[in-house]
């Protein structure tokens, strides 16, 4: 079996007809199609907010891991190229990163470093396509391509792998039911044994400092909207302890830039984000519409 982290960037605009998270969905299930194994989920990373970056409103690329048979790389390629190609709109700058990890990872962890470093480092600092290119030639395994426009979204393609490698980046699509996923009444310990088993890997049960949990508390199941984060390797539940119950916080307890009263004035061209991931809460409120354009400290209004 060959283990695959599968990452794409710069695949929408304004209209996010498809969004680079949709994308990444159908190129996951066509690997499920082919048989692959996902493992945790699709995982979305945050790159640096700069006015000299072309990003759409978030500048953040989508990753995830498979594993999927050995014969079956070519055509898992094709795929995602063909998803790519038949969904990103006419302005965007697609790039497609698709690293197939060496099965003797400690032969390869100079490598696997040089990849994380990247992925750090676009947070922090405006990468060149030339950067992105250096690097992916400089390992073996790496497969960087580009797929429209001027090509920019390779840097995030790239970076996303790092930063997916790296094991403690970013927020996984989608939100948890947790009623749905168990019954009421389970421990810490047995929710992430069922948790695990679901998901393909290991679950983290820990508090918000990142510190881990007693085993025998019990896990609420009232929060329908949990939103898990990648942390130490694993799909990670953050939690608040209230009443000796263990309460998994949602999107909008673990973002930190909702709840700003004097957002929520919107204008007559209000239009709902039409890709939920995208949302910080369900509130009417700039933060929240499709118009918005994300920066370092806040967001502007593309329609002026």
């Amino acid at each position: 079996m060959r283990h695959l982290i599968i990452c794409v960037d710069d695949t929408d605009d304004e209209s996010k007809s498809t969004s680079t998270g949709e994308i990444a969905e159908i190129i996951a299930s066509s690997a499920q199609e082919l048989g692959a194994t996902i493992l945790l989920g699709i995982s979305r990373h945050q790159l640096l907010l700069d006015p000299s970056i072309q990003y759409t409103s978030h500048n953040s690329s989508m990753a995830f891991e498979a594993l999927i048979d050995n014969d079956k790389y070519e055509q898992l390629y094709k795929l995602a190229v063909r998803a790519i190609d038949e969904n990103k709109v006419a302005a965007a700058d697609p790039g497609l990163c698709i690293v197939d990890l060496p099965s003797d990872t400690d032969d390869a962890l100079a490598n696997i470093n040089k990849l994380i470093a990247f992925g750090q480092k676009a947070k922090r600092e405006v990468c060149s396509k030339d950067e992105a290119y250096a690097l992916a030639d400089s390992i073996p395994w790496v497969d960087l391509s580009e797929h429209g426009g001027d090509g920019s979204g390779v840097i995030g393609a790239i970076a996303g792998v790092g930063l997916r490698l790296s094991g403690n980046d970013g927020r996984f699509r989608g939100k948890w039911n947790l009623s749905k996923r168990m019954d009421s009444g389970h421990t810490i310990d047995e929710a992430k044994q069922i948790l695990s088993k679901q998901v393909n890997g290991p679950v983290r049960i820990v508090g918000l400092d990142g510190s881990p949990l007693p085993g025998d508390i019990e896990l609420s199941l009232d929060n329908h909207q949990v939103k898990p984060v990648l942390m130490g390797g694993a799909i990670t539940l953050l939690c608040t302890i209230e009443g000796g119950l263990a309460v998994p916080c949602s999107k909008n307890q673990i973002d930190d830039m909702g709840g700003d009263e004097a957002l929520s004035n919107v204008c007559d061209h209000f239009e709902w984000d039409n890709d939920e991931e995208e949302m910080l809460d369900k509130v009417r409120a700039c933060r929240n519409c499709l118009h918005r354009r994300r920066t370092k400290t806040g967001f502007v209004c593309m329609l002026g």
